[in-house]
């Protein structure tokens, strides 16, 4: 497949004011200046804080208050996850400050799904045409949060009440890069049941109550995919695709060594929840 573009895309995203802004001051409703304002070209952001104070930015892609998690997922994410299903690996990530909606945008909720939940539909919607021409196509998850410097594994059983009890090492390898040691691999094989392990990670992340956010992230949460999918060593431009080969796996299909050779290789897509910053 043709390499996808490696560079980083930036996208901003501008929530719509919220009753908890007029409490705490922080929007004066008598006020008639915008002080974020996205230019119609969809890229550019304007900057207000007075008259002589003004700055502008540009980035790959805006949206505003009423843009739907879909806009930003199919603006955005996807092709981060297009490009995973075709051999790449691939990370997303959200930052700004506490209160923002970054972990709104990538978990969503029940009623509006994060981008996490789009790609989570996507990845399994391939995983079922890959499976129903007879190749291997396995997912794993691995949910775990940094806090404090520490690695913890959101997945594990809390210990004495806390989740924050074991921290695990963060270690290099030749092969594998970074990773974390003893990190645990959930196997998944449909959408159900890696919601299941989604809420189970969130429901043991790290939170606390900040001026702006009544339950404000105080961890960087990653939540990582890893699909081992069965493909030909040669794909039809003859080059090979560039996830981690894992030929020493004992995965079966009902292809013949006779007729084509293959193999399963890995690629990851990780999604980064970022921790509010208060500034």
């Amino acid at each position: 497949m043709e390499k996808p573009n490696s560079r980083i895309h930036v996208c901003a995203r501008v929530r719509p004011i919220i009753p908890e802004d007029y409490k705490l001051g922080t929007v004066i409703r008598s006020s008639p200046e915008i002080c974020v304002h996205l230019k119609s070209d969809g890229q550019t952001i304007k900057m207000t804080k007075d008259v002589y104070d003004i700055k502008m930015f540009r980035v790959d892609h805006t949206f505003d208050g009423v843009s739907s998690q879909m806009d930003v997922y199919n603006s955005s994410f996807k092709r981060i996850v297009v490009d995973a299903l075709g051999g790449f690996n691939g990370t997303g990530m959200c930052y700004g400050q506490t209160g923002s909606g970054k972990s709104h945008t990538i978990f969503g909720s029940d009623k509006e799904p994060g981008l996490v939940q789009c790609a989570i539909n996507d990845v399994f919607e391939d995983v079922r045409a890959r499976i129903e021409k007879g190749l291997v196509a396995n997912v794993f998850l691995s949910f775990y949060q940094l806090y404090c410097e520490q690695a913890y594994d959101l997945l594990i059983a809390p210990v004495n009440g806390k989740i924050d009890s074991v921290a695990l090492a963060v270690r290099e390898d030749i092969v594998k890069g970074a990773f974390v040691e003893n990190l645990q691999y959930i196997y998944v094989d449909d959408e159900d049941s890696t919601m299941d392990v989604l809420r189970q990670g969130l429901k043991n992340r790290k939170v606390n109550s900040t001026q702006f956010n009544m339950s404000s992230s105080r961890s960087h949460a990653i939540f990582q995919m890893y699909l081992d999918f069965e493909e030909p060593e040669d794909n039809s431009n003859g080059q090979v695709t560039n996830g981690t080969k894992h030929s020493s796996l004992d995965y079966r299909s009902e292809h013949s060594e006779e007729t084509k050779k293959f193999s399963v290789r890995r690629r990851i897509l990780t999604f980064v929840d970022l921790a509010g910053s208060e500034r």
